[in-house]
């Protein structure tokens, strides 16, 4: 391997660092004149580090593509910038009136401009949040119960007690009891039905602000307001025109009147001067001398044109209010024809918005309606739960006494025990005490009747 040092150029010590192929050890740890490669005889020493490859340089990254230079907007050449040209005139065949520079429109009373007010009504109209559709999938049933149905069944024999022979009476005051639970569970459950019913039948699944009527509506207000748009334009543009011409006469007629006589002096003057027939053309020569190729005759034309010009320039219809007095009437009557287009769309959007309108009240007021049926559901529900739990409860119980008699377990005392025979019996006597006892001598005697007589007359 071989490493250039390089001269130190003066200093007393110099470094270098190369990166070339080496391994340690390639190098003596020291060069000097005993070992200079070349066989040099200086002083000097050098001492050698073997390191490891620094790591290559990052690749530098593309330079970004420059971005293109803005070009300037171009902006077309509008009627008041025509107009201030050395060259504005009015266009050809256009007959001057001093009223075409009045603007005198006023559009207040015109509802159509009133683009504002319109939008603000549509961002007004919102559609009411709507219940669930089915009142058993409302939040209300989840902590509540919402089950209309009724499981007591009466049992079939119930309509022939008489099959149950001497324990028909029995048999038929459990059946009426069964009776009146299963018609007081039911009761309240056709109510509860009913209401439910009620709240079913109350359509708020499509909302108008989710339906194409709603799209339809939007897309006429953008119409309405892409043409409000257009129509201010062109009011503003017809304005500014229009006044910025009757200015610049009313400035004429004002600030040019003493001068536009003078004008007329000089002009006159002009004219008598550089008349053909008595012209001395040395006598006009002005005192500077114009040049070889302009001839005197010349110098007469150029300043009687140019005295017209400045007269004209000075007159309240020169050419300059002339060109503005042509654009303000064609201004004014395409403002007429961008307020014609204005007052359609107006007319269209305020149809459909009205029948957006009529939409949404009707909607909300389906969603009010149906949300007082959902009160009046919920209000049934708590009077027919408390009234389902205790009927149930009780026609389960009279029921299980039933089936002792329809299974034909009941035996003796129609299936009582002596005790439930002797609380039956006392209620049947004291119900029907003329039968059971009589009186005698002032005293209550009890007639001679069987006991299972007395429990099943």
């Amino acid at each position: 391997s071989r490493v250039n040092i390089g001269n130190s150029r003066g200093s007393q010590t110099q470094s270098r660092v190369v990166n070339t192929p080496m391994h340690k050890g390639d190098c003596p740890a020291r060069i000097n004149k005993s070992n200079w490669l070349g066989g040099y005889r200086y002083q000097d020493y050098f001492d050698v580090t073997v390191t490891d490859c620094p790591a290559p340089p990052p690749v530098p990254e593309p330079a970004p593509e420059p971005e293109p230079a803005p070009v300037p907007a171009t902006v077309p050449k509008g009627p008041l910038t025509a107009c201030y040209g050395e060259d504005a005139k009015a266009p050809f065949g256009y007959v001057h009136k001093a009223e075409n520079l009045d603007f005198g429109i006023d559009r207040s009373g015109e509802a159509a401009i009133g683009f504002t007010s319109g939008y603000e009504k549509y961002q007004a109209l919102s559609c009411d949040a709507p219940p669930v559709h089915k009142f058993e999938d409302c939040e209300w049933c989840k902590t509540h119960s919402c089950d209309a149905s009724c499981p007591q069944v009466m049992p079939a024999k119930c309509a022939d007690p008489a099959s149950f022979g001497v324990c028909e009476p029995t048999v038929k005051g459990i059946c009426d009891t069964l009776q009146q639970s299963h018609d007081g569970c039911t009761s309240g459950s056709k109510a509860v039905v009913e209401k439910s019913k009620e709240y079913l039948s109350v359509d708020v699944q499509n909302a108008p602000c989710a339906a194409p009527i709603m799209e339809d509506t939007l897309a006429s207000l953008k119409k309405y307001k892409l043409a409000y748009n257009d129509w201010a334009m062109a009011f503003n543009n017809a304005s500014q025109v229009c006044k910025v011409g009757a200015n610049i006469r009313e400035y004429n007629g004002i600030s040019f009147m003493s001068m536009h006589k003078s004008l007329e002096d000089v002009e006159r003057v002009a004219q008598d001067a550089c008349a053909e027939d008595d012209f001395d053309a040395e006598a006009a020569r002005p005192k500077a001398e114009l040049g070889a190729s302009v001839r005197n005759a010349d110098v007469c034309s150029r300043l009687k044109d140019l005295t017209a010009s400045m007269i004209a320039d000075a007159d309240t219809s020169s050419a300059q209010i002339q060109c503005f007095a042509a654009n303000c009437v064609a201004l004014k009557a395409a403002e007429q024809v961008k307020l014609d287009a204005l007052v359609a769309a107006h007319a269209e959007y305020e149809a459909k918005y009205l029948a957006y309108s009529a939409a949404i009240t009707a909607y909300n007021q389906k969603v009010s309606d149906k949300n007082t049926l959902k009160a009046a559901v919920m209000e049934s529900y708590e009077i027919f739960n408390p009234i389902k739990t205790t009927t149930v409860a009780k026609f389960d119980k009279d029921n299980v006494v039933y089936q002792k008699f329809e299974s034909g377990a009941a035996k003796g005392n129609c299936g009582l025990s002596d005790c439930e025979m002797e609380s039956v019996c006392g209620y049947a006597v004291a119900a029907d005490a003329d039968y059971y006892v009589e009186e005698k001598g002032g005293k209550c005697v009890q007639k001679h009747k069987d006991l299972v007589e007395h429990c099943h007359k």
